[in-house]
This record gives C-alpha cells, sequence and structure tokens, in this order.
C-alpha cells in the first residue's frame, strides 16, 4: 500500500502545472489544492511503508 500511496503522490504532483489556469480571483489557490493532494497522498505512503517496517521488525 505505501508504494500505491507514494505513486499517487508523484502522480498528482507531476500533473499539478498542467491545470487548467483558474480564473484571476482563484490563480493562487488552484496549485496550492493540487500540491496539497500530492502532499496528503505522500504522508499516507511514508506512513504506510513505516509501518510496514516496524511490522516486519517485530516479526
Amino acid at each position: 500500500m505505501g508504494l500505491w500511496w507514494l505513486a499517487r503522490a508523484f502522480d498528482i504532483a507531476r500533473l499539478a502545472p498542467a491545470l487548467p489556469a483558474p480564473s484571476a480571483v482563484g490563480l493562487r489557490h488552484a496549485g496550492t489544492a493540487a500540491l496539497r493532494g500530492a502532499v496528503d497522498a505522500g504522508c499516507h505512503g511514508a506512513m504506510a511503508l513505516g509501518m510496514a517496517v516496524m511490522l516486519l521488525v517485530m516479526v
């Protein structure tokens, strides 16, 4: 699962600049929302990989 989350984070971050340009009012928030999604998926991936490593250490 950790690798799936990290791959998703990279995909979101890679596609963030390709998002259509919003109106002048929301110009600043469109890129921020996409990058926030990438960071969120990256955090899930890091936690999943950390939990897998700890499970292997305990076993």
